[in-house]
């Protein structure tokens, strides 16, 4: 897959990937923060998940990835 090689590309220069397809940055061996491990409809439509509170992971852990795929593209 491209993006599996794409993300492969950047593996040594990240630590940390957010992604809503964990199993990414599995194969990559890179760490996701455990907050927003999963990015699912359920807690976005329940208000567990905010643009806020994603903010506020993504400045404190600092992810050098970010890769949110569109279920329908897939």
């Amino acid at each position: 897959m491209e993006i599996i090689q794409l993300v492969g590309k950047y593996k040594y220069s990240t630590k940390w990937m957010c992604t809503n397809h964990p199993i990414y940055s599995f194969y990559a061996g890179l760490y996701v923060p455990l907050e927003i491990a999963v990015i699912s409809y359920n807690r976005i439509n329940s208000g567990q998940l905010t643009t806020k509170y994603m903010l506020s992971v993504l400045k404190t852990d600092r992810p050098e990835q970010i890769l949110i795929v569109n279920l329908w593209l897939m």
